[in-house]
């Protein structure tokens, strides 16, 4: 008796029928790979995600700003994925925890020192929110996963090759710290932390889908694209960048089934980069064991320190929901100067940020949320490995990496919001969206390998079948032992 598998079951797929071939766009099959084609809404997604992440109005076509390019562009991808069949609601936490945050903001923000400022920040997390939760429901099989997971970290190669580019062929960067560092294309995100934080927030899924890639030729491309992110996060000079992608190289070696060759690989990346550094980059990243050799990165640090002290008197100030998003450089204005403050500092941490700006309700929505995403990712964890074991398929295994990959960037996430300010940033909702669809799939691979199970008959049924005359999946007679 066949068994119907969460990867081929047409009733999984919108549109599709029994009996009936769907034929599919090459470019639904080049994202799909393996997995087969993605549903209809995904290359939608992706068109957002890369307009969102290139920005093409803040540097590179400046006469878009002459229009709501971003806003006729999402208004026209969300109505076609909300209203198009792909789109269904799922189960989970993450949606409603995530909800939870936004209120959060949205109570912080009515009671900020600035509800004008402060609204501004709080409307662009929104709509990064709606956006993961159109990720979230549209991502009705592992291929749709995998899909959007190529497209973002197609859209980051591109970016970074641009960077590149401008920087080695026409300058462009920035003089900070001491030294000439590179810096993203837009102005938003382009700043080199944030640049080199969200270039190694896209490593994990390079790695899941260069461990699961069947196509050669993609292999290749992915390799040089996580070649080219290495890149990006030394030449930025950004230490935390370098603190991420080194626990991320430490996790993936520690997770790799062949780990002697991961050594090689790492040992021979290190030789590299050592060789490959500028002086002046690398006497920056020797800063991390020695302050002292850098007056600027002493003064770095004693910023991270003074913007954490700074958040913790605003918090006590005022507890409930702090002085409001994007409120925390003004705050002077208001409360008076600190004795220890520095004027205009950003709060360069997350704790800092998180209680200054939105104190209590902030705190519990925010725990909340990572609550909700890290727990949502051990389960889909536990039902992945089961399945994986029960079915022995690539299928389930594919989907662990996605998950995993997801679930690794969003510690990174964490990890990044020791030395910078995070809160409002879009890979919180994004890698939620991941993380509860995942969890879904998850959840039904479980199903799909529990019926495989049942059915595919063991031997003592198959023997006592053959006793009786009967099938090894028909009922026992009555009084048989």
């Amino acid at each position: 008796m066949a068994v119907r598998s969460f990867e081929t079951d047409p009733r999984r797929e919108p549109g599709t029928r029994p009996g009936r071939r769907r034929t599919a766009g090459w470019l639904r099959t080049l994202l799909g790979g393996g997995d087969g084609p993605v549903n209809a809404a995904v290359p939608w997604l992706a068109l957002y995600m890369g307009v969102f992440l290139i920005r093409p109005w803040e540097s590179l076509v400046p006469s878009l700003q002459a229009i709501p390019f971003e806003k006729v562009v999402a208004l026209v991808v969300l109505a076609r994925v909300f209203v198009g069949r792909e789109w269904r609601w799922r189960r989970g936490s993450i949606p409603w925890a995530a909800a939870g945050f936004l209120a959060a903001l949205l109570v912080a923000t009515a009671l900020a020192l600035e509800p004008g400022r402060s609204w501004a920040t709080t409307s662009q997390t929104a709509k990064t929110a709606l956006f993961a939760l159109a990720m979230w429901g549209a991502i009705r099989r592992p291929a749709d996963m995998r899909g959007l997971a190529l497209c973002w970290v197609g859209w980051m190669a591109l970016y970074q090759s641009k960077a590149l580019w401008e920087y080695a062929m026409h300058g462009r960067g920035v003089y900070r710290m001491g030294i000439w560092r590179l810096i993203g294309i837009e102005t938003t995100y382009g700043d080199p932390n944030t640049f080199a934080a969200k270039t190694v927030l896209v490593m994990p899924f390079l790695l899941a889908l260069w461990r699961t890639e069947q196509r050669r030729w993609l292999r290749w491309v992915l390799a040089a694209a996580a070649v080219q992110s290495v890149a990006v996060v030394v030449l930025t000079g950004s230490r935390a960048g370098l603190i991420g992608l080194a626990a991320w190289a430490l996790a993936a070696f520690w997770s790799s089934r062949r780990r002697w060759r991961a050594a090689l690989a790492l040992g021979a990346a290190a030789l590299v980069l050592v060789i490959w550094i500028p002086d002046p980059i690398v006497e920056r990243y020797q800063t991390l064991l020695d302050p002292e050799l850098n007056k600027s990165a002493h003064e770095s640090a004693e910023g991270r320190r003074i913007g954490l002290l700074k958040g913790w008197a605003l918090f006590k100030m005022r507890p409930l929901a702090g002085v409001g998003p994007n409120c925390f450089t003004i705050s002077h204005l208001y409360l008076g100067r600190l004795s220890f403050e520095v004027v205009g500092l950003q709060p360069h941490n997350l704790p800092g940020q998180l209680l200054g700006e939105t104190g209590l309700v902030g705190l519990v929505g925010f725990a909340a949320f990572c609550a909700a995403c890290l727990g949502t990712w051990g389960r889909a964890r536990h039902r992945l490995r089961r399945a994986a074991r029960s079915a022995r398929g690539d299928p389930a295994e594919r989907l662990a990496e996605l998950v995993d990959a997801a679930g690794a960037s969003f510690l990174l996430m964490l990890l990044f919001g020791v030395p910078g300010h995070n809160l409002y940033e879009y890979n919180w909702f994004w890698l939620g969206a991941f993380l509860g669809a995942g969890a879904e799939l998850a959840r039904d691979a479980g199903d799909t390998a529990a019926r495989s199970r049942h059915l595919i008959p063991t031997r003592p049924r198959v023997r006592a079948a053959r006793r009786g005359g009967g099938s090894a999946d028909s009922p026992s007679p009555p009084g048989s032992s």
